[in-house]
């Protein structure tokens, strides 16, 4: 498929040649011959399809100067997907307006909206010149019988000249003066006879057709007019032909007594083969039929050689580059400018359609990362266009992982680039509350002389973006015996001081509400540096973060009274926040600078996404609530989540307990495996297959499952539970596949969140038959997306609704063909469906995208491997289906 600028360019060249190929082949070529060499002009405008070719016009380098001028534009990609296109210059572009979401109608660029009102206007026009003519024409017609016709013949007052009209049921025309006479009457009826022999009438459709596509385009309608004459002159010649020579001047005669001189300026788009011309086309029109040309085999062969040339010229594309010129070419036109990183589709070589290109990565969405492919629609249907810049726009969307990888049709190679590097890591990446980053540091930075020693820990936290957190100084005032670890600034402005420090867990009996006061008794209890009361924030499984009132004697004040004691120095007052980690022995005090404007939200944010952890250990950050982990092996490290955050309706850091509880419900339907449950026997049931005996079964699943999902699993036929008469446990036996769905798992996004109630979307990683990709270079992960639902009781989180992914995809792949027999019903009533291929699938981390190869007829016509393309935008969306042509 041609772009639009090799369209053009293509087209504009071979119009010109057949311009001139008439001109200089007037009284060599018959007329006829001249009016055929447009029929290659309207399939090039019609038919935008070339092959590569090294004698296309567009290896030219002005050629591809010109296409490069007419192809300026940039494809950007917005939060949700969805790509728009504006032109490029040579000045910096503004930021492109957000892409509607998904309810809303598409943006088109303005050249298209411009080109769409034109193509419409110009249609519009033509339906009123045409509509208003057969208006005319039945009002004022009266049948003139004429046996030999074999269309109708009418005679019709107020028409300026004799014409054959109609598209389905042409008919010839008469003005009363060629009805009158005998031998006009023979003469205008042989003419447009021949017109409708010559298929005068379509052709003048398939011109207007032209004329309205390419409205904007002069030399367009510059051919229209000239193949209009060479249609007047073709048919002349074929009259004379049919009436005999001897009748050469009275026809010619005729067409003067007849003939208007004048045009009208919508006959262009005229379906009626009018005999309108203007003084210097009527004389030419005469001088030919007295002449009557013939065609010279010299002339015929000079035609046919440079037929031939033209057709290699024009119906073919540029191709000056190999295929891995092409590649590397692509790799080169990676650019980050404006927080946009981009690529262009190199122009060189052709086909454009040769790409297999995608990108694909991790985006931020809500509250986690999903899995996502962008440039959907160019990658599953090659759509990728030659001299095009795509851009994605990093401010816009927040990424962890940005991946292109790009191979061609018959190229044994291919390339991979990480477009996060390339864009220097992009912009801060967090899937946090907006207006927040991520911050983390390894503590102590020293360890305090009089304090407790502190073991190395790791600290996360979220801080406002226009915060900066930086190694304290000596000149930072220390917290208590403490010291000072990080200093939190806003621009200049002082906004808190961090330090760390290690304690003795308390090993006897405490209530949980008072646990604080064994761990921060340093600071409740100083005489410099009072931390009083005391409000929790967030429990977590490992420690507690709250907040505390803070108390402490003004050093810079004491400093310039010294003659003052200590007990006559002004206290000033603050907030601060605390975090331990029973499990380390440490904790960490954060005092925010009194007078320092920090907001109540802003605190509570800082808070819930504090978290201390062994250094280097990636799952010791989660909170896995009262249960603690239930899970008993250890998650992939296929993906990381240490920057999701989810957080309940009671605004607590759910993300541990979600991961746990995806983990357990997948590999408690894993036919990999049996992770969940130890096993003492095996037995083979009566239908043959292999069982084994679950002898703590009851209390793992009851830890995982509310009772009604417990329902749904014994009766599920993937696991396949059957409990015998002794109390005993048995499930299917697994077999291995090398795939987990557990493992699999590539985001998290909280789709609805109530109290004690959460509906997540989990991405995962198809494997395509194996879990071992990096063993294969080239392979490109695929994702797809499914919902399970978990409920809260007695203050534990357990699965309350878990479809097995395989099955949910087999329910959205029946609900996507059912929709695509209906569309087929409704758009080819009577259509019988012969098959319905599944291609592929895709998810934007929200809707699902599914593909089809689809064979069907529609009466005697059949048609083979085409491609039908259902998505749905979301749980509970209809399926939308489109169908793209077949080849």
């Amino acid at each position: 498929m041609m772009n639009p600028s090799e369209l053009l360019l293509t087209s504009s060249v071979l119009i010109l040649a057949v311009l001139a190929l008439r001109h200089f082949g007037r009284g060599r070529l018959s007329r006829r011959l001249c009016y055929g060499l447009w029929l290659v002009v309207l399939l090039r405008l019609l038919v935008p399809v070339s092959l590569p070719s090294p004698t296309s016009v567009l290896n030219l380098p002005a050629a591809q100067s010109a296409e490069r001028f007419l192809a300026q534009r940039v494809e950007v990609i917005t939060p949700d997907g969805a790509a728009s296109a504006r032109p490029e210059t040579a000045e910096p572009a503004a930021p492109e307006e957000t892409a509607p979401a998904a309810e809303t109608l598409p943006q088109f660029s303005p050249l298209v909206l411009i080109w769409a009102a034109g193509a419409l206007g110009t249609s519009g026009w033509f339906l009123w010149v045409n509509a208003r003519f057969a208006r005319q024409l039945r009002r004022a017609r009266r049948e003139l019988p004429v046996p030999e016709s074999p269309l109708p013949v009418w005679v019709a007052e107020g028409i300026g000249s004799p014409c054959l009209f109609g598209l389905l049921r042409p008919a010839v025309y008469l003005t009363p003066e060629a009805a009158a006479d005998p031998v006009r009457r023979r003469h205008v009826l042989t003419h447009e006879l021949c017109h409708w022999r010559q298929k005068d009438h379509i052709w003048a459709a398939a011109r207007t057709l032209c004329l309205i596509l390419y409205w904007f385009d002069p030399l367009v309608w510059l051919a229209a007019a000239a193949s209009r004459e060479d249609c007047e002159l073709a048919c002349d010649e074929r009259t004379v032909r049919t009436l005999g020579e001897e009748e050469n001047l009275a026809y010619g005669q005729t067409l003067v007594e007849l003939v208007r001189t004048r045009q009208n300026p919508g006959e262009l788009g005229s379906l009626a083969t009018t005999m309108s011309v203007g003084r210097r086309g009527l004389k030419e029109r005469v001088r030919l039929i007295i002449a009557a040309p013939v065609t010279r085999k010299s002339a015929l062969a000079g035609l046919v050689l440079m037929l031939g040339i033209l057709v290699s010229c024009t119906f073919t594309g540029g191709m000056n580059l190999t295929g891995t010129e092409a590649l590397e070419a692509l790799t080169d036109s990676i650019q980050y400018e404006d927080s946009k990183v981009s690529f262009t589709i190199p122009e060189g070589y052709a086909p454009a359609s040769d790409w297999e290109i995608r990108v694909y990565g991790r985006a931020a969405m809500g509250d986690s990362f999903m899995s996502v492919h962008l440039f959907e629609e160019e990658s599953s249907g090659h759509l990728w266009e030659a001299g095009k810049t795509y851009s994605i726009d990093l401010a816009e969307t927040q990424y962890d992982e940005l991946w292109l990888e790009a191979t061609l049709k018959g190229i044994d190679q291919g390339v991979a680039t990480d477009l996060l590097e390339e864009a220097g890591g992009g912009p801060t990446v967090t899937a946090l509350p907006e207006g927040y980053k991520l911050v983390s540091a390894t503590l102590p930075m020293s360890q305090a002389e009089y304090a407790p020693a502190v073991p190395e820990f790791e600290l996360r936290l979220a801080v406002p973006e226009s915060w900066e957190v930086s190694t304290a100084g000596t000149e930072d005032g220390p917290i208590n015996n403490l010291g000072a670890d990080l200093v939190f600034r806003d621009g200049e402005t002082l906004m808190g001081v961090l330090g760390c420090s290690g304690y003795e867990v308390y090993d006897g009996e405490i209530a949980p509400e008072d646990e604080y006061k064994s761990v921060y008794s340093s600071l409740r209890l100083s005489s410099a540096e009072i931390w009083d009361p005391y409000t929790p924030i967030q429990t977590l499984d490992y420690g507690e973060t709250g907040r505390m009132e803070v108390q402490y004697k003004d050093a810079a004040w004491a400093e310039a009274h010294p003659e003052v004691s200590n007990a006559g120095v002004p206290s000033l007052e603050t907030t601060g926040l605390v975090s331990f980690n029973r499990e380390l022995g440490v904790y960490i005090a954060l005092r925010f600078e009194p007078g320092a404007e920090i907001s109540d939200d802003t605190l509570d944010t800082i808070a819930r996404t504090v978290r201390l952890s062994p250094a280097d250990a990636d799952e010791a950050q989660w909170d896995y609530g009262p249960t603690g982990k239930r899970y008993p092996g250890s998650f992939s490290d296929r993906y990381d989540f240490s920057d999701t955050v989810i957080l309940d309706a009671d605004g607590s850091n759910v993300t541990g307990i979600l991961l746990d509880l995806w983990y357990c419900a997948s590999a408690a339907y894993d036919v990999d495996d049996m992770v969940l449950f130890p096993w003492q026997d095996t037995t083979t049931f009566s239908d043959g297959s292999v069982y084994y005996d679950l002898p703590d079964y009851d209390r793992v699943i009851r830890s995982i499952f509310t009772p009604e999902a417990i329902e749904a699993y014994e009766a599920s036929d993937v696991v396949r539970i059957q409990k015998t008469d002794d109390g005993r446990v048995w499930r299917l036996g697994p077999w291995k596949t090398g795939y987990s769905y557990a493992m699999a798992l590539s985001g998290l996004q909280a789709v609805s969140v109530e109290p004690d109630r959460m509906v997540i979307r989990a991405a995962y990683e198809t494997m395509d038959g194996g879990i071992d990709r990096d063993e294969d270079p080239a392979y490109v992960p695929s994702y797809r997306i499914v919902d399970f639902t978990v409920e809260k009781t007695d203050g534990i989180w357990y699965v309350a609704e878990y479809t097995y992914p395989e099955e949910a995809f087999r329910l959205e792949q029946e609900a996507a063909v059912a929709a695509v027999e209906a569309a087929l019903e409704r758009l080819y009533p009577g259509a019988s469906v012969d098959t319905i291929a599944y291609e592929s699938d895709s998810t934007d981390g929200v809707g699902q995208t599914i593909r089809f190869r689809v064979d069907y007829s529609v009466g005697t016509t059949g048609y083979q491997n085409t491609l039908w393309t259902a998505t749905c935008s979301g749980e509970g969306e209809a399926w939308q289906v489109a169908e793209t042509p077949a080849e």
